[in-house]
């Protein structure tokens, strides 16, 4: 066993004496605090700033899993926000098509939302949140922005709907 790693420090000798050099080398510049070896220093910390600086271009690969969290957040959060601004557009042509309606009309509206619909066989029927209060009337014709139009009922309105070309 000793022989062996006499053998083994015997055929690596050159290297283990370079590793005790610098190894001495370094703990002797940490130590001293001459102005040669100041100088010593700054040459040094300039090396490494420049060696940075040429391999720069290899990926942190930390920050890489950091920046791809972070973007994957807000392009989450971009999404969302493009679903947002969607739907406003449609609503906003939807809108424009009703304040079309009105401009051409002679007749007055009211504005209501559906909050219910029931599909039957027979009859489809919608409801509307505006009633009496509003000024809805039994029999008056309810418009939407194609220009369908049902007859309505009091309270909350239960339309039937009849298509008209």
């Amino acid at each position: 066993m000793i022989r062996r790693l006499y053998d083994i420090l015997l055929f690596f000798r050159e290297y283990l004496l370079l590793a005790f050099c610098l190894l001495a080398s370094l703990v002797l510049l940490a130590v001293n605090d001459t102005p040669q070896t100041k100088a010593l220093r700054t040459l040094a910390v300039g090396g490494v700033a420049w060696m940075q600086e040429v391999f720069g271009f290899v990926p942190d690969y930390f920050g890489l899993r950091e920046e791809n969290r972070v973007l994957r957040a807000m392009n989450l959060s971009l999404t969302e926000e493009v679903s947002r601004l969607r739907e406003a557009k449609l609503e906003n042509i939807r809108l424009r098509r009703l304040l079309g309606l009105r401009e051409e009309s002679p007749f007055t509206y009211t504005a209501a939302r559906v909050v219910g619909r029931s599909d039957e066989q027979l009859r489809s029927t919608v409801t509307i949140d505006a009633g009496t209060e509003q000024g809805v009337r039994e029999g008056m014709p309810l418009v939407d922005a194609s220009r369908r139009s049902a007859h309505g009922t009091p309270s909350v309105s239960s339309c039937g709907i009849r298509t008209s070309a």
